[in-house]
């Protein structure tokens, strides 16, 4: 695993045993209820011992009716499986848009992973290293997202990550458009005006970079 570069991980066996601890809470009320009657309760102290007490029909429709809410509850639990969030893996495709003379730059490093709760996306992209073909031309650099962008999803800038290109480094920032795929680069040229990432910024034989954490918005 790559440095700094976290995986969500799922405690199975928790999930497991909740679902377990709720299946056999469910199983001891039946235990408890099974001998009701009209006129009389017969519960068990810890399993063992039969203890009597009067009770009318209203309060047996009543306990039989909470029996039937927790075996309802249970297959809900069943059927949604516990809806938490995964991390999942994809591999960012990197493009050049515009511009004259482009190459697209290729990485040895070509690693990306999302996780969506709700409408949003949180993503963690690395590329690095000489995988191929240096970078070229004029054209923007765009990565492709794992999800489409929301209708409503905001269209400024914001900060992403950095970049490196043979030892020059990039502060990055991006841009996501309402119903976006991909995710448009630009960099800090200087200390008030933002310029577009091209390719040519990506053409190092010996080292390139970008690293990139950020979220958008998608449609539910």
């Amino acid at each position: 695993m790559l440095k700094g570069f976290p995986k969500l991980k799922i405690d199975e066996k928790a999930v497991s045993l909740l679902q377990d601890n709720v299946a056999t809470a469910f199983n001891n009320i039946q235990v408890l209820f099974k001998n009701l009657v009209p006129g009389k309760i017969v519960l068990t102290d810890n399993q063992t011992n039969l203890i009597s007490s009067d009770v009318d029909s209203d309060i047996l429709v009543n306990l039989e009716g909470l029996t039937g809410n927790i075996q309802d509850q249970l297959d809900s639990l069943e059927s949604d499986k516990l809806d938490i969030p995964v991390a999942q893996s994809f591999t960012p495709t990197v493009t050049l848009v515009g511009g004259v003379g482009n190459t697209v730059p290729e990485y040895s490093q070509n690693i990306g992973r999302y996780t969506k709760i709700g409408p949003i996306v949180n993503v963690d992209i690395y590329l690095e290293g000489d995988g191929g073909n240096e970078g070229a031309g004029t054209g923007v650099l765009h990565i492709d997202l794992p999800l489409a962008a929301g209708a409503d999803n905001p269209t400024d800038l914001f900060p992403v990550g950095r970049a490196e290109n043979g030892g020059t480094e990039y502060l990055l920032y991006g841009r996501i458009i309402a119903s976006g795929t991909t995710l448009e680069l630009f960099y800090w040229s200087s200390i008030t005006v933002t310029t577009q990432l091209l390719g040519n910024l990506q053409n190092s034989a010996v080292s390139r970079t970008i690293r990139a954490k950020f979220f958008y918005e998608t449609d539910l």
